[in-house]
């Protein structure tokens, strides 16, 4: 028995199918997709704020970003303070870069000739290492100038509008950059496929109604 099943319908399966594997390779070679990220988030912090980022470093899953900062480099600051030591921050870079089996799931399931297919994935890999990059960034200065106390934030002298603009940054490299960058960039990429969608789509409501 043969199935005929509509582009739609078949591109939805495929999709379903590909989902998961492309997550558990994602998640099983995580630690070598984040060092694209984590080198530019180096370079770019180093360039942004030269003389607070010491390094970065992989460490399992996760990032550790030595800085120069020290609260004991505020003036006034408590003996307990100053025995703290230089600040480090902790980042998991997984939380910034689901983005990328999510665009690799639906560039896998358009059928489209191999060598298109690796182009588009090349594409769309190099634009989310700079999204996962812009979360990680905005993560470390969320950390800074929120999380680590007055003593550390006093020692960038920010204006209030310049903070708000950090918390906005990160909202949005935590909760909307990753989840909306690879449908736009799939959807850009894939415009005569979604065509060819619209009438199968259009179809399945006549169906339905």
């Amino acid at each position: 028995m043969k199935f005929n099943l509509n582009p739609t319908t078949l591109f939805f399966f495929k999709t379903l199918f590909w989902l998961p594997v492309a997550f558990a390779v994602w998640y099983y070679m995580a630690i070598i997709l984040s060092l694209p990220a984590a080198w530019l988030t180096e370079h770019l912090l180093g360039w942004l704020i030269p003389d607070v980022i010491h390094q970065i470093q992989i460490n399992g899953y996760y990032l550790e970003i030595a800085t120069n900062l020290h609260p004991s480099a505020q003036a006034g600051v408590s003996k307990a303070a100053q025995q703290l030591g230089y600040i480090s921050i902790t980042i998991n870079p997984l939380i910034y870069g689901y983005c990328m089996p999510l665009f690799t799931a639906l560039t896998l399931s358009v059928p489209n000739d191999e060598a298109k297919a690796w182009n588009h994935w090349f594409i769309g890999m190099a634009i989310l290492i700079l999204i996962q990059s812009w979360g990680i960034s905005f993560d470390v200065f969320k950390q800074l100038l929120f999380q680590m106390g007055d003593e550390i934030a006093n020692q960038f002298y920010l204006a209030t509008w310049q903070s708000d603009l950090v918390a906005l940054g990160y909202q949005l490299g935590y909760l909307i950059l990753p989840a909306v960058t690879p449908l736009v960039i799939w959807i850009a990429q894939n415009q005569p496929f979604i065509e060819t969608l619209a009438p199968s789509l259009k179809a399945l409501n006549q169906k339905k109604s």
